[in-house]
């Protein structure tokens, strides 16, 4: 029984060295999330790698009305994906 937990442990350790990297969600990161959005939305993609390295990139999708398109968001680092997201762009009224 005691050769069960030990494998165990050696089966949870070795699992979080391949721990997937989380993305801080953070207002900077958040601010920077939202430009290559906005650029997305000018130019059809956009990408850009943030301060922490994880490269977040913008593709849009599908117009969604008239003013508004879903953008595609991926957040990866070192290739990984990371966090996968759509965002609903529109004008902002003035």
């Amino acid at each position: 029984m005691e050769l069960r937990y030990a494998a165990l442990a050696v089966c949870v350790c070795a699992g979080s060295a391949w721990a997937q990297p989380q993305w801080p969600d953070t207002p900077e990161s958040r601010v920077f999330r939202q430009r290559v959005i906005d650029l997305a939305v000018l130019y059809g993609e956009a990408s850009g790698l943030d301060e922490q390295g994880f490269l977040i990139h913008g593709k849009v999708v599908e117009p969604a009305a008239a003013a508004c398109k879903t953008v595609a968001v991926d957040i990866r680092q070192g290739g990984a994906l990371v966090r996968q997201e759509n965002f609903l762009a529109c004008p902002k009224a003035e």
